[in-house]
């Protein structure tokens, strides 16, 4: 998967809001590419709306192994990049949010993802992440159950494999070069 992952002006110094958002849109790819990729497989996302629900774990588990390798890379600034990350994220499903919403009035999805976000990030934090080998089986099992509860019943009994198996090291793979050359 190709991402863009370098700025268009060198040796500039880079806000971490500038940071985030390169993150963010970084995080909207490597996601939507495993919607895809899961879809290449054969398994069923239903309609746009049921392809957002699944980007959306996709990019929770994206930031929960972000915040797990800052934290091990003492990045000193943590905690308001990935603040700014996820608001800047937030923006990005609302906006796609929308487009499939029919009732658009009285909605703030962006607070939605950031409810998700707290959710997940709460349930992630059970289990282990080491620096070298990444996620833990336990932190990509729940990854993949939570995305196999949004998937149709036919599914749901061997997503879970290929989550596993494939997707959780291709992010992984993915997220690490992009962090690499963005941070």
């Amino acid at each position: 998967m190709r991402l863009k992952t370098n700025f268009s002006k060198k040796n500039k110094t880079r806000c971490l809001d500038d940071i985030a958002s390169h993150l963010s849109a970084s995080i909207w790819k490597i996601a939507t590419d495993g919607v895809l990729n899961l879809e290449n497989e054969g398994f069923d996302t239903t309609n746009q709306l049921g392809r957002l629900v699944i980007i959306c774990e996709y990019a929770i588990y994206c930031i929960t192994l972000l915040d797990r390798k800052l934290y091990y890379d003492d990045y000193k600034n943590r905690a308001e990049l990935l603040n700014s990350l996820s608001k800047s994220f937030a923006i990005i499903y609302e906006d796609n949010k929308l487009d499939f919403t029919e009732n658009k009035n009285k909605q703030n999805f962006q607070q939605e993802f950031i409810s998700i976000l707290n959710q997940r990030l709460n349930d992630y934090s059970k289990f282990d992440y080491d620096k070298k080998s990444g996620a833990s089986f336990g932190l990509k099992r729940l990854f993949a159950h939570n995305v196999s509860l949004k998937m149709g019943d036919k599914d749901n009994k061997w997503i879970g494999d290929l989550i596993i198996d494939q997707e959780c090291y291709d992010i992984q793979q993915t997220l690490n070069k992009a962090t690499r050359q963005i941070l």
